[in-house]
């Protein structure tokens, strides 16, 4: 994450196995929530070694090009925009939530 002061923060995924679902879905509560401004910069790889247990062919093409589906990587990310009053009201309600 970018946030509008520059400062940065890095969200990290390593070795979660997906398992083919479609979607991760955050309980409310537990949603991130991010200031306006901030930004999603996402890198990805795809490990396409024999060592992953994963990978059926290891021999599969995997550069780039147009075929980005041979290395499995996609970022589908769903977002609500809320104003300053929702957005102050949230923090507001996740810390009272905190503190219980």
């Amino acid at each position: 994450m970018i946030y509008p002061d520059s400062s940065t923060e890095m969200i990290n995924c390593v070795n979660f196995d997906f398992n083919w679902h479609i979607v991760y879905n955050y309980a409310d509560e537990a949603q991130p929530i991010y200031p306006a401004g901030t930004k999603l910069h996402v890198i990805s790889y795809h490990d396409n070694t024999e060592a992953h247990r994963g990978n059926l062919d290891p021999l599969n093409w995997t550069g780039g090009g147009s075929r980005t589906i041979d290395e499995m990587a996609f970022g589908w990310i769903s977002w609500f925009d809320l104003t300053e009053d929702e957005y102050a009201a949230e923090l507001d309600s996740r810390s009272a939530n905190d503190n219980d």
